[in-house]
């Protein structure tokens, strides 16, 4: 799995990965020379010994959404907030889901218009299944967010949830064939 000598560049299944501790993150290349440049540039970007979560600084925007002008800040001050507060109760695995499915969100806070694309660009390579658990994450995140700062005042995620059909296990089964019967009939009888 370890490409040559170079530390935290993995392979698995041709694609690159890097990997540091329990984040294992991907390169999304199969080419092991732009796979080098962009471990490189992670490693200069992530200085500090904590787990980096969305690199570039923002300045702050006015963004105007349903009629209420606000200042967002940049959204990487505010999970690393949240974290921060929050990830002494959590399990370390549970650390590295949160902070990698919050990576997923935008520099700055999205508008309900981003959130919906934001949902369809994850769509395209996850599943409703897991859409939905990451959405529970970002709706935790906004719980937050808008308890601890008065400018914002709306969950751009609420009502994004993806609404699966149940199917009964029992419907998956195939029922016994007459052959089958006569056997359990058989052993049943003795």
């Amino acid at each position: 799995m370890i490409v040559s000598n170079i530390p935290y560049l993995y392979s698995r299944n041709g694609i690159y990965y890097y990997r540091h501790q329990s984040i294992w993150k991907s390169l999304k290349t199969k080419c092991k020379l732009q796979a080098f440049k962009l471990l490189c540039k992670h490693m200069s970007a992530s200085d500090d010994k904590s787990p980096s979560l969305v690199t570039a600084a923002v300045a702050s925007t006015p963004i105007n959404t349903e009629s209420t002008l606000y200042v967002a800040k940049a959204t990487h001050e505010l999970v690393n907030a949240y974290l921060k507060e929050n990830s002494p109760r959590w399990c370390k695995r549970e650390v590295t889901r949160i902070t990698s499915c919050l990576k997923f969100l935008p520099e700055i806070l999205p508008t309900r218009e981003n959130a919906i694309k934001l949902k369809q660009s994850i769509l395209e390579t996850k599943t409703p299944t897991t859409f939905n658990r990451y959405l529970k994450y970002f709706n935790s995140f906004y719980k937050w967010v808008i308890a601890n700062d008065h400018l914002i005042v709306n969950n751009p995620f609420t009502g994004l949830k993806i609404l699966e059909k149940k199917v009964s296990v029992a419907s998956k089964r195939n029922a016994y064939n007459s052959e089958q019967l006569k056997t359990l009939i058989k052993v049943a009888d003795r």
